[in-house]
């Protein structure tokens, strides 16, 4: 499932609930985004902690969700990112092991 497919996304796990929505529906979503709002939010990510990174990959794999594998980084964290329906950043993360 692509972000051009849905309006509203819900994450549920551990306890912890993130409702992401876009601000179209689906009828009204226009064909590309406002260059300029993108502009206004391209570097905005909000990064959430999560223990279980590959067991939120293969939730979200299992969804249908495209995204990439968790990834270690030289920093000591190991991150999943992915993008909600309007473009924003989510980053779920956890220190390397």
């Amino acid at each position: 499932m692509t972000a051009a497919q849905t309006s509203a996304t819900a994450l549920a796990r551990d306890g912890t609930e993130l409702m992401p929505t876009t601000m179209y529906e689906a009828d009204a979503r226009p064909e590309l985004p406002d260059p300029l709002r993108v502009l206004q939010h391209d570097d905005m990510t909000m990064f959430f902690g999560c223990r279980d990174l590959d067991g939120l990959y293969k939730d979200l794999i299992a969804r249908g969700v495209t995204v990439r594998a968790p990834v270690k980084r030289d920093y000591g964290m190991t991150q999943l990112w992915l993008e909600d329906a309007d473009g924003y950043g989510l980053c779920f993360q956890w220190r390397s092991e």
